[in-house]
This record gives structure tokens, sequence and C-alpha cells, in this order.
């Protein structure tokens, strides 16, 4: 998987991450859940250490703009 696949664009600034606390107190759920949505492919995790990963900003504006219930009968 190249930068491209993961929506960066070489020529744009550094896509924003945040870090899994972070990501999950956004969302309002647990750490165990962003892991669950990264390994069902609703988030893009990205490592950036031995020991640390971020969730990209684009990937948590994705899912939370995708799971907008406009009316209960949908």
């Amino acid at each position: 998987m190249n930068f491209n696949e993961l929506g960066f664009q070489l020529n744009s600034p550094t896509p924003k991450l945040h870090r899994i606390n972070v990501a999950a107190r956004l969302l309002g759920v647990s750490r165990a859940t962003i892991y669950r949505l990264v390994r069902a492919g609703h988030l893009t995790l990205v490592k950036i250490g031995l020991n640390a990963s971020g969730i990209t900003d684009e990937s948590l504006r994705d899912f939370v703009e995708h799971n907008i219930v406009r009316s209960f009968g949908e």
C-alpha cells in the first residue's frame, strides 16, 4: 500500500493523525473499538513508531459522515 492508496498526496502537507486515545475520545468509544474499526477497514491506522500509531483525521471524518443517521426509518 502506498501513500496515494491511503489518501495521502506526496505534494500535500502531512496528513493529520490522531493518537489512538484521542481518536477514541473523539468518537466516544474505547481503544478496543478503534482497533476493531481499523480491522474492519473503517479507519486508517498509520504506524508512527515501534510503539505508536495514529488514526488519520480523514478516515475519522469519513467514518462519521458515512454513519450519520438522517432519520430513524433509514
